[in-house]
């Protein structure tokens, strides 16, 4: 027996939990307001929609146990004033006299219509907000919950921290502030400018330009008009289509980028991978240690770092090359090589310039050029130089080896060799060109085809 009142007592309980519920409604004549306050003290499921009307109505609907419908519903009791253009729209809850409550609530969202042709400034904590159809701008503060932003004409502005952010078809400037949350934005007319740390971003289909500041997190973007420029210290990136330049500044991270009018990235320990740089301003990378890919860049690559592995493919303009110890995997390069680094494996391969300019303390360093070469001024030390040419070279050469075979397929008027010390000089002129050749080499051997 004992047992079923227990049972008993607890159904009781449990339906007695939400014991209460009602619901509100009023309205407020808004007729001439352009600005509309609307402050609210609580958390709740807040719907603001612009209507045709020039009234503003309200639909409250709340359900709980007895003590929060006591403090809410009770208590929920909307103020309205207005001074010439502008109106506040006030909903305020007295504070909790009781140092411990029991609130339980199944239920608590208003509804608010407003007319659309004015400007929006909603504050509130807490709480689930979506406003649409705002012809003059919205401002939304907003503590922790779900922001959503939908159909508004000229300035968005955001502040919600530990809640999504979700913003779409926006004729105007978007400015957002956010924190470990998701943020998507889309179908926007004007200028967007986020700043969330710890957040996932998700943006498309932006007409003007794009700031993005975000410590931690990832950033999925594409479809700019506008410049990319993001700022995030550990922030892994994926971006395709940007019309305008894109700027990256990370530290540790991983950027993948498909087409974009021109890239500048510096990161320590960023790994990229990034083709179709379309204009001539191409590529400016500075790093420290990671894997680099670029391919299909319109004009230069211009790279400094310390531990880079790179690979350069299609490569419209001249490649600018500091690095301390990596290999460099270069294939079709339109102008000049230039590349100084110590510790470096060189593969360069259907090179279409005029100008190589290497220095490198150890590592091979081998050279496929297509085109006819102007000056060749090559310095390594521990690796064998071998250059094939599929034109021939004409000018001055200047060979210089020590410990190491010279095979040439050079033909040298006035050539002068000499030997001494296990080190061999050979100079010269092939045929009848203004180019320069000097191929210095200390531990290995130099072949030169043609």
């Amino acid at each position: 027996m004992k047992k079923i009142l227990l049972t008993l007592t607890l159904l009781l309980t449990a339906s007695t939990i939400f014991a209460q519920s009602g619901k509100k409604d009023g309205e407020f004549n808004a007729s001439g307001v352009d600005e509309l306050s609307i402050q609210i003290d609580a958390g709740m499921e807040i719907s603001v929609t612009g209507t045709n009307s020039n009234t503003i109505k309200f639909e409250y609907d709340f359900d709980g146990n007895d003590e929060a419908y006591e403090h809410y519903f009770q208590n929920f009791n909307p103020e309205f004033d207005r001074s010439s253009g502008r109106a506040r729209l006030i909903i305020d809850f007295p504070d909790q006299k009781k140092r411990r409550v029991n609130h339980r609530i199944k239920k608590h969202s208003l509804i608010i219509s407003v007319p659309q042709n004015l400007a929006l400034d909603l504050s509130s904590r807490y709480s689930e907000v979506t406003v649409t159809n705002i012809e003059k701008g919205v401002s939304i503060q907003n503590r922790s919950g779900e922001v959503k932003v939908i159909d508004v004409q000229q300035l968005v502005r955001i502040n919600n921290q530990y809640g999504r952010i979700d913003v779409s078809n926006i004729n105007g400037d978007i400015v957002l502030s956010n924190r470990s949350a998701n943020v998507d934005v889309k179908n926007v007319v004007g200028r967007l400018e986020v700043d969330a740390n710890y957040s996932k971003l998700n943006i498309s289909k932006v007409d003007g330009e794009v700031f993005i500041s975000n410590r931690s997190g990832t950033v999925n973007i594409f479809e700019i008009k506008g410049n990319l420029v993001t700022n995030g210290p550990y922030v892994e990136y994926e971006i395709t289509n940007i019309e305008g330049d894109v700027e990256i500044s990370n530290r540790n991270g991983k950027v993948v980028l498909d087409t974009a009018r021109s890239l500048k990235i510096t990161g320590d320990y960023t790994y990229l991978n990034a083709s179709n740089i379309l204009s001539t301003q191409g590529v400016y990378l500075e790093g420290r240690s990671a894997n680099i890919v670029l391919e299909n860049i319109g004009g230069p690559a211009s790279i400094t770092g310390q531990y880079l592995d790179m690979t350069l493919k299609n490569i419209d303009g001249p490649a600018t090359i500091r690095n301390r110890s990596g290999k460099v995997n270069i294939d079709g390069l339109e102008e000049y090589l230039s590349m100084h680094g110590e510790y470096i494996p060189l593969d360069v391969r259907n090179f279409k310039g005029e100008s190589v300019q290497i220095v490198n303390r150890s590592g091979s360093t081998v050279i496929e050029a297509l085109n006819t070469l102007n000056l060749i001024d090559i310095e390594s030390q521990y690796g064998k130089v071998e250059l094939t040419m599929k034109k021939e070279f004409n000018g001055e050469v200047t060979i210089e080896s020590k410990y190491g075979k010279v095979i040439s397929d050079l033909t040298l008027t006035t050539q002068n060799i000499s030997t001494s010390n296990n080190e061999r000089l050979i100079s010269g002129v092939a045929g009848n060109g203004s180019g320069r050749m000097i191929i210095k080499n200390r531990n290995g051997d130099i072949i030169i085809k043609q």
